[in-house]
């Protein structure tokens, strides 16, 4: 191991370009941390049919409970099943009568088209504020999304753009812990809900644009298939739900 002030490193660099292993003489002084320890396979992607999902918070502590205007989110899904609204990622509540509060996305298969929703209403006007932009796409081809509140600002489904800008934080949708492969609560419920689409993968960066989380789906020695996140070295996977596994990478 190498350290510099007590501080271990991490990576070592010939000119520009990084460097897997460092020798001194016969000896290995240095070696890259592989991208998954050895007992993980990375997949292409998983599917949900049995709508588990997962807290982003147990793979990564980046993903806080007011995770939208802090950091940038990229993910990539496919083949969304459902008739109605397919929450892709976020926490939704609704509550008795005309009023509701999201950090969300969603696809909305009546209209064709990949939702972000942030903000809250009520009767109560002076209580609020949202924001919906649309982006309309096909439900079964292959969708990179992009939020970025911190740096450009925009909402994108494969390069098609909307603007996102102004501040559309709700109080009880920051309560909730953001959730992959579904959302934290629908109507009537306070739980998180899972839904089932083809998942690939998630990366974040904070607002230098800096990678902070790479969640890749994989499967375990033992056929358990879940995320695993490359920057935290953290695994998860839903509880009592089996997630299906797509071809190895």
């Amino acid at each position: 191991m190498i350290c510099i002030d007590g501080k271990k490193v991490k990576k070592c660099f010939l000119g520009d370009e990084a460097i897997g292993r460092v020798y001194l003489g016969d000896a290995l002084i240095f070696q890259k941390a592989p991208r998954l320890p050895a007992e993980y396979t990375e997949l292409q992607y998983i599917k949900n049919p049995n709508l588990g999902y997962v807290l982003l918070s147990t793979l990564n502590p980046v993903y806080t409970k007011t995770w939208f205007p802090d950091i940038k989110i990229e993910l990539t899904v496919s083949d969304l099943i459902g008739t109605g609204d397919v929450n892709i990622l976020g926490s939704y509540i609704r509550y008795s009568g005309n009023y509701w509060c999201s950090s969300l996305v969603y696809y909305s298969s009546s209209n064709s088209r990949y939702t972000f929703l942030q903000g809250q209403t009520s009767s109560n006007a002076a209580l609020s504020r949202s924001i919906s932009r649309y982006i309309p796409y096909s439900k079964t081809d292959k969708a990179t999304i992009i939020i970025d509140r911190p740096i450009t600002q925009r909402f994108s489904v494969n390069g098609a753009e909307q603007d996102i800008s102004g501040t559309y934080i709700t109080t009880e949708a920051n309560l909730r812990d953001p959730v992959i492969l579904g959302s934290y609560g629908k109507v009537g419920t306070t739980g998180p809900v899972g839904s089932n689409y083809a998942f690939y993968g998630l990366k974040a960066y904070d607002s230098s644009n800096q990678l902070v989380s790479e969640i890749v789906p994989v499967i375990k020695g033992d056929g358990t298939v879940g995320l695993f996140d490359i920057v935290t070295y953290t695994f998860s996977s839903p509880t009592n739900k089996t997630l299906v596994a797509g071809p190895e990478i």
